[in-house]
């Protein structure tokens, strides 16, 4: 019994060495592959509030104002969002140092300003007995408050700023993590985007 006990000790370990004999260490190079994701993580909202006006001076004939004039303005919310160009963000392998560099593109605004349906609020009028505002007349003027929306955000640095360091927090910390599931420490260098 003992020695049908050590051949199949013998038989097992002899197997398991041979399974064994194809396995070597490997070490793992840090695959970035997810960057553009990360670098879209980045992307945040931010509400303008705004206000669309049509004015119309009143014609006047002979002193006498024929009270045609129109005056019409509503307040609403419109988000616009700030992120990076995500396909422009390249990772470079690492250096013999542990150094990463990282090309990133300037923050910007991603998307036309969209209305918050429900922070429209009734409008305000003061036309004359003659006047109404048609919708055509109030399309135009939600046009023009919605460019002067989109201009206020293209001039907003602080924002186009966030935007850019959000980025570069995530990505930083995404290398950073990669290097550490390989038992490394890597540090980052930044490169602007052409």
């Amino acid at each position: 019994m003992k020695k049908t006990s050590a051949i199949a000790v013998i038989a097992i370990l002899g197997c398991l060495a041979f399974s064994l004999s194809g396995c070597q260490w490997q070490q793992k190079e840090a695959d970035f592959s997810n960057a553009n994701e990360v670098a879209k993580l980045a992307t945040f909202e931010c509400t303008y509030h705004n206000v669309a006006k049509i004015e119309r001076e009143s014609d006047k004939a002979w002193f006498i104002d024929l009270q045609n004039g129109k005056q019409e303005w509503f307040e609403y919310d419109a988000t616009v969002d700030f992120g990076i160009d995500a396909s422009k963000v390249h990772i470079d392998e690492p250096d013999e140092n542990g150094v990463v560099a990282i090309t990133i593109p300037q923050g910007q605004v991603l998307t036309e300003p969209n209305i918050k349906a429900d922070s429209v609020s009734d409008p305000l009028d003061a036309n004359g007995f003659f006047a109404s505002v048609t919708d055509d007349e109030r399309k135009e003027a939600i046009s023009k408050a919605q460019q002067d929306t989109l201009d206020r955000a293209h001039a907003d640095d602080t924002m186009i700023a966030s935007a850019r360091n959000r980025a570069k927090t995530l990505l930083e910390q995404y290398v950073k993590n990669i290097g550490n599931s390989l038992d490394e420490s890597y540090t980052v260098k930044w490169i602007d985007a052409e």
